[in-house]
């Protein structure tokens, strides 16, 4: 019984070892990325296996990838891990407008993003900036949702980044459009 409980007191300590190493990791990556430096992307990959469920990981990884199919292979690897947190489809949505990747993917992120995160504001602002830009070359369907998501932000009372959100609504030139749609919204 004694050597049970030894057993499952190592295997413990040599899992808890693991994740302040994962955690550690991050942390310090996050510090060298505000100060300007750079860090060991192997360090990260390993603490990342050892962690399955730190999804901050994945996203340095994103970010710090600039081989493109790498990163889309790191996007998809978070979606899956997370597929009910917005992070990893905002990555998507990002990666596949800055490819000009306009497909039925792109319709089933911005509805999972419609889904996941309808009114957060980092999510509303991500779609309106990257939906304005890329409005010409979406899909009708992918419109609707761009309008809906700003209907979401003018009638949105989370103070973050509201004015912004709003001035992106009424100088991208969405106001007529959500004002057809929902014709209660502030301003119309």
């Amino acid at each position: 019984m004694r050597v049970l409980l030894a057993l499952v007191f190592l295997v413990s300590l040599i899992q808890s070892i693991a994740l302040l190493t994962a955690a550690t990791a991050e942390r310090n990556a996050m510090r060298l990325i505000e100060t300007g430096g750079t860090f060991d992307e192997q360090q990260l990959v390993f603490a990342s296996s050892v962690d399955p469920h730190n999804t901050g990981l994945v996203e340095l990884l994103i970010r710090s990838e600039a081989d493109t199919n790498r990163r889309r292979e790191l996007i998809d690897e978070l979606t899956r891990r997370a597929p009910n947190r917005p992070e990893g489809w905002l990555h998507l949505l990002r990666f596949k407008l800055s490819e000009a990747e306009i497909d039925g993917e792109l319709d089933e992120v911005l509805s999972k993003l419609a889904r996941l995160a309808p009114y957060e504001p980092n999510v509303q602002e991500t779609v309106l900036h990257l939906g304005l830009r890329h409005w010409l070359e979406v899909s009708p369907g992918v419109r609707r949702a761009i309008v809906d998501t700003a209907v979401r932000a003018m009638r949105s009372e989370a103070p973050y980044r509201q004015t912004e959100r709003q001035a992106l609504v009424t100088n991208g030139g969405l106001l007529p459009l959500v004002c057809a749609v929902a014709p209660g919204v502030t301003d119309c």
